[in-house]
């Protein structure tokens, strides 16, 4: 039988193996959003600045 203390530090060792997988595809997801987002943008600024040299 395992004791409590070391079932519940495998637990909680699961729930920071999964927080960690799942925090980092979101911070690996927020970190592609920003860089489409600034690829975005200078593509406004370069259109922009075409219609300004027209």
């Amino acid at each position: 039988m395992v004791s409590p203390a070391a079932e519940t530090t495998f637990y909680l060792w699961l729930a920071a193996g999964a927080f960690a997988l799942l925090g980092g595809g979101y911070i690996a997801l927020l970190v592609q959003r920003w860089r489409a987002l600034q690829v975005a943008l200078a593509g406004l600024q370069a259109s922009e600045q075409q219609e300004v040299g027209r």
